[in-house]
């Protein structure tokens, strides 16, 4: 436990982790306050796998598959996002050296 904390860094640190969309979580039992992450419906690794199939299907048109992969950016923080839209670049890039 962090007894030696001065409050207002705790709060900068949790305001700076709201800036990269990372839901920290307040809650109250009794007199004493606790916080946590708040868990994301999809790992990295899972939201990776995701675009992979979504942009490698054969029957998913791209108006599609963009409409898609938008949908699960919303469910990402900031750097997932980031890295989601890289794969996305590649994939393209892929595409085109492929043709």
């Amino acid at each position: 436990m962090l007894n030696n904390v001065e409050r207002k860094s705790i709060y900068n640190d949790f305001e700076t982790l709201r800036t990269l969309d990372i839901d920290v979580i307040q809650e109250q039992q009794g007199k004493t306050f606790t916080y946590h992450v708040a868990s994301r419906q999809f790992e990295l690794a899972e939201l990776k796998l995701l675009v992979d199939a979504i942009q490698s299907s054969k029957f998913i048109t791209e108006k599609k598959s963009k409409q898609l992969i938008k949908k699960l950016q919303k469910q990402t923080a900031k750097f997932q996002n980031s890295v989601i839209s890289i794969l996305q670049m590649k994939a393209k890039l892929h595409q085109k050296m492929s043709v």
